[in-house]
């Protein structure tokens, strides 16, 4: 407000002056014209040329005090004064002198405030509009901006602006059609020189379609931008520090980046350049680390479906399967598994006789790694249903199951309790007599289907000629836990061995896998095997508030209760950590372990094996996990050889009723003989 208040004085003095000067000259003269007009180099000053003048004299006169002086005697009719400075107000005036240096004309005293041009110092395109920025101009009270289309011919105003005010974003454009802009500063009624003019076009950014990790490259792809004349690929591999990484014409719209160290992670941003270099503007950048292509290591008939398994990719979250139906061209998605270790997956949503292929992928933050473009073929045959036995007849013990339409042929295998699975005979009947020796004798018996000699079948459900096992007072008995599961995978093949040797186990589940893995829960539980909580989430119930452990519980029992029919009855802490006040509200008995075998941190069977060997005793309680299958493999060997020392395999509860034991709620056990302290 005061340097306007100046520049008011200051102009109500200079027109008084100009009143002076038009009484005392134009009176016997003609006037002259005068225009003046802020420049980049000055103030620009133009008149009417006089007829008959020998030259001009042009005086300015200004606000800071100074005297008017003469700046130029000229013929011409004009003259760009690049003393002026910015801030200033100038008047100024014209006189036409004659041959014989009189007076003959002179113009009336034209004023001005002096401003800097503005400079457009940046310019690009953004997801919303067209945007510039430009340097500020201390004289200026605010900023016009102006724009023209190339077909147009005027300029007009699309923005007025603020002195706080150096950038705008126009939003109101046309796709792909190209526009001028400037900039000028105005102080009131006076405005600068316009700025230099920048040429700008709004364009689609590219966007992301996938970034994935291979065996040794990152690559990406994004999509096509119609006016590109090029891509310019950003790399960062620290927050916000990003530099051009790599050029690429506006043909290829997809990158494999080499140059990568393993356990880095790498943001991506992409933006497309025309012809001007003008930039595109650019979306949310995207991450990735290098992470391994998995390899499909097996792929067969299982008696719940197809199994799928793959080698461990370090570091990843998860891993996605996909499946193709045949005669089909694209993937879809099959299933989920979480976290690295789990390397394999069942597919029962597959149809009999129907060939699929399959490929896998590794998942790190919802992004997936490359994959076998060609993938894995495997035909589902449908294991043989229904098997059924009848022993004791005249022709030995009769077997027999639902006809596969598919099958060419079956193949019969038979077992002793503590004896290994032998093929016994082939048929292409759905039925089969076993002629044994020893009638006595428990005998285990499966049948897997053939068709041809490629694709075979699951085995069937195991079937015996024996009665339910009983207890013998004088056994030793020991009782095998398997926290962390259900896996379709590993627990059925562990509940393979169990039933074909006529033992049982205790699993403690977490709620979380049930559904996806609810067959195995339901076979455990049809075999007489003990289903204890292991909470939904594997969460640690001291740390946690009273609400949601019994959430965690509920949860857990509901889903147990819709598979088995019941809910569950026992219960083991997370990392075996329990306290007084997680355990009464939880109320169930909990068991913990005589026997940690570390299957989950060894991953190694041998070593599983060994420990079981050389500390097994009468009433143990053995810790394993039925998520690995290094696990399984160690139980291959555990099973038989505790069976072949004289053992029982037992639920835990059985275990404790042996000893004429009954569990009791927020009690810990450690052993079949009711311990509760914990001898390490």
């Amino acid at each position: 407000m005061k340097k306007f208040s100046a520049i008011s004085a200051f102009i109500i003095t200079l027109l008084a002056m100009l009143l002076v000067f038009s009484v005392s000259v134009f009176a016997e003269g003609e006037e002259i014209a005068l225009k003046v007009e802020n420049t980049t180099e000055g103030i620009n000053v133009v008149w009417t040329e006089i007829e008959d003048i020998y030259y001009y004299e042009l005086y300015r006169q200004s606000n800071d005090g100074s005297e008017e002086v003469l700046l130029s005697k000229a013929q011409e009719t004009q003259f760009n004064d690049t003393t002026a400075e910015p801030g200033i107000i100038y008047g100024y005036r014209v006189v036409a002198v004659t041959t014989d240096e009189s007076s003959t004309a002179e113009s009336k005293l034209s004023i001005i405030y002096r401003m800097t041009t503005p400079e457009i110092t940046n310019s690009y395109s953004t997801d919303t509009g067209l945007h510039i920025e430009w340097s500020a101009i201390k004289e200026a009270k605010g900023y016009y901006v102006v724009r023209r289309g190339l077909k147009e011919e005027k300029w007009s105003t699309v923005a007025t602006c603020t002195a706080e005010t150096t950038a705008y974003t126009d939003t109101k454009t046309n796709p792909d059609e190209r526009y001028l802009y400037a900039v000028r500063a105005f102080a009131g009624q006076y405005l600068s020189a316009p700025s230099n003019q920048v040429s700008l076009s709004f364009f689609a950014c590219p966007n992301f379609i996938s970034v994935t990790s291979g065996d040794k490259c990152i690559s990406l792809t994004w999509t096509s931008v119609s006016s590109a004349s090029y891509y310019i690929l950003y790399r960062s591999e620290a927050e916000n520090k990003w530099k051009p990484y790599v050029i690429l014409s506006s043909q290829y719209t997809s990158y494999d980046d080499k140059d990568i160290k393993e356990g880095v992670t790498y943001s991506y941003i992409v933006r497309a350049a025309d012809s001007s270099a003008q930039l595109s503007p650019y979306n949310e950048a995207v991450s990735m680390k290098l992470i391994g292509k998995p390899v499909i290591r097996e792929a067969h008939s299982t008696t719940k479906g197809i199994r799928i398994a793959w080698d461990r990719i370090a570091g990843c979250h998860g891993y996605s399967v996909y499946r193709k139906d045949f005669g089909k061209s694209e993937w879809a998605l099959a299933g989920v598994v979480r976290g690295e270790d789990t390397t394999e997956f069942t597919d029962g949503k597959v149809l009999n006789t129907r060939a699929y292929t399959y490929t896998v992928r590794a998942v790190w933050d919802k992004k997936l790694s490359a994959y076998d473009e060609k993938g894995v073929s495997v035909r589902f045959l449908a294991a043989p249903q229904t098997l059924l036995c009848d022993p004791d007849t005249a022709s030995g013990h009769v077997l027999t199951w639902e006809n596969n339409p598919a099958a060419s042929f079956y193949i019969v295998y038979r077992k002793a309790a503590s004896g290994k699975w032998k093929p016994i005979g082939k048929t292409v009947e759905n039925r089969y007599a076993d002629k044994v020796t020893d009638a006595k004798i428990t005998c285990y018996y499966t049948v897997q289907a053939y068709s041809s000699s490629t694709y075979i079948s699951g085995y069937a459900d195991i079937v015996s000629t024996g009665k339910a096992v009983t207890f013998d007072p004088n056994a030793k008995l020991v009782a095998l836990t398997y926290d962390d599961g259900p896996s379709s995978s590993v627990t059925n093949s562990i509940l393979d061995l169990l039933e074909g040797y006529g033992g049982k186990a205790t699993f403690f589940v977490v709620g979380e896998n049930i559904e996806l893995n609810n067959d195995a829960l339901t076979r455990a539980a049809a075999m007489g095997c003990e289903i204890g909580t292991h909470t939904y989430s594997h969460i640690d119930l001291p740390t946690t508030d009273e609400a949601e452990i019994r959430e965690e519980i509920t949860l857990t029992d509901e889903l147990v209760k819709k598979y088995t029919g019941h809910p569950t009855y026992i219960a083991r802490a997370p990392g075996g950590e329990i306290d007084d006040v997680s355990g009464a509200i939880v109320n169930k008995p909990f068991f913990y372990w005589s026997i940690d075998t570390r299957d989950w941190e060894s991953k190694d069977p041998d070593s599983v094996i060994d420990i079981v060997k050389s500390n097994v005793e009468d009433g143990d309680i053995i810790l394993m996990h039925d998520v690995y299958d290094t696990t399984y493999t160690a139980s291959a060997e555990i099973i038989p050889w505790l069976i072949s020392e004289g053992y029982q395999l037992v639920t835990l509860s059985e275990l404790l009723a042996h000893n004429n034991i009954k569990a009791q709620p927020g009690v810990t056990y450690y052993d079949g003989f009711g311990s509760t302290t914990y001898h390490d």
